[in-house]
């Protein structure tokens, strides 16, 4: 009978230990952010000299293979003022991945002008200041151009703030 009471017992602390134990909820995941090959439609707003202009502009955030930690932004077709004939320029940028949304940054960065298959380093102008975020469905980038050499209009040491803000192109 002192068995009987020892096992009943045991049996019924189980049951209260088993129907007291909290459910652990899990924990969301993170999104994974998948930026490669990724185009981005949007308007980018370029201030050169004083005067604002704003114009479409499709931007591929394309994942740098030689490094974990970086992207290229692909400009296509940019026109930092109306007048100018497009551009493609590749921008290689830092980015966390690790994080969502992923942090974009960056300074010092020589751009990449694109003819073909082949991107030549454009030394005449520096990006600087790189900060942005990318997401699965949108980009938001900010940065300056910076004129290590005067060009047309474009004086010697002068800074054009450019921003871009779009939506994944469908």
């Amino acid at each position: 009978m002192n068995k009987l009471k020892i096992l009943t017992f045991a049996a019924v602390a189980a049951l209260v230990l088993f129907a007291c134990k909290k459910e652990e909820e899990p924990k969301p995941e993170q999104p994974i952010i998948k930026v490669t090959d990724k185009t981005y439609a949007g308007k980018i707003t370029v201030v050169l000299n004083g005067d604002s202009s704003i114009s479409d502009l499709d931007i591929q955030v394309i994942t740098d293979t030689s490094k974990t930690d970086s992207v290229v932004l692909f400009f296509r077709q940019v026109k930092f003022v109306p007048a100018m004939p497009g551009m493609d320029i590749k921008i290689p940028v830092t980015s966390s991945a690790q994080v969502y949304p992923a942090v974009l940054s960056g300074t010092g960065v020589t751009p990449y002008l694109v003819a073909g298959t082949v991107d030549t380093p454009f030394p005449s102008f520096r990006v600087d200041n790189i900060q942005g975020i990318v997401t699965n469905d949108s980009l938001k980038v900010a940065m300056d151009f910076f004129a290590v050499k005067a060009m047309g209009t474009i004086a010697q040491g002068s800074v054009t703030p450019t921003s871009f803000a779009g939506a994944v192109k469908k």
